[in-house]
C-alpha cells in the first residue's frame, strides 16, 4: 500500500518457516541474509526476524518501461529491488551476493527520474530503461556496488 507522508515505515515480519518465494532471482537463503542485514546482524549471527517479501513488480530490460516501474513502485514503502545481470549469477540492487552497502545520506538513497527504473544514490546503481543501460559509480553508498556499467 502507498505510504502516507508522516507514516512510520516498519518492515513486516513473516514466519521463519515460510520458504515460499515468488521470485526468479532470489532464494530463501537471500531472504535470510537480507533479514539479518535489516537487523544489522552479521551473516554468521543467528537470525532474529525473517521479513516477508512480496513481489510488486517484475520485468526485463527488454520489456519494461520506466513508466511501468514508476506507476507501480513509486510511493511504495519498505521496498527492496533486485536486478539479475544477464548471462551471469550476479544480482544487483537491494542485495548482492558479495556486497551489502548502506546508504551514507538517506536523502539520496533512491533517485527517481522519469527515464529511470530502480536507481540508488546519484550514481551508485542507475537503471536507465530508455537507453537499456545500468551504471554503477560510487557516490552515495558506503561501498561501490559494481566495477563497471552494464549494457
Amino acid at each position: 500500500k502507498p505510504i502516507k507522508p508522516n507514516e512510520i515505515s516498519k518492515p513486516e515480519i513473516g514466519s521463519i518457516s515460510s520458504k515460499n518465494i515468488d521470485s526468479t532471482i532470489i532464494t530463501f537463503q537471500h531472504v535470510e541474509l537480507i533479514s539479518k542485514w535489516i537487523d544489522r546482524l552479521e551473516y554468521t549471527d543467528k537470525i532474529k526476524n525473517l521479513y516477508e517479501f512480496k513481489l510488486i513488480f517484475r520485468g526485463s530490460i527488454k520489456e519494461c518501461t520506466a513508466e511501468n516501474f514508476h506507476e507501480i513502485c513509486v510511493n511504495q514503502a519498505r521496498t527492496v529491488t533486485f536486478i539479475k545481470v544477464e548471462d551471469s549469477d550476479e544480482i544487483l540492487g537491494g542485495n548482492n551476493e558479495y556486497i551489502l552497502s548502506r546508504v551514507i545520506d538517506e536523502k539520496r538513497a533512491i533517485r527517481s527520474y522519469s527515464s529511470d527504473g530502480p536507481s540508488f544514490g546519484q550514481y551508485d546503481l542507475s537503471f536507465n530503461i530508455y537507453w537499456s543501460v545500468i551504471s554503477c559509480n560510487k557516490s552515495d553508498y558506503e561501498k561501490q556496488i559494481r566495477e563497471n556499467e552494464l549494457a
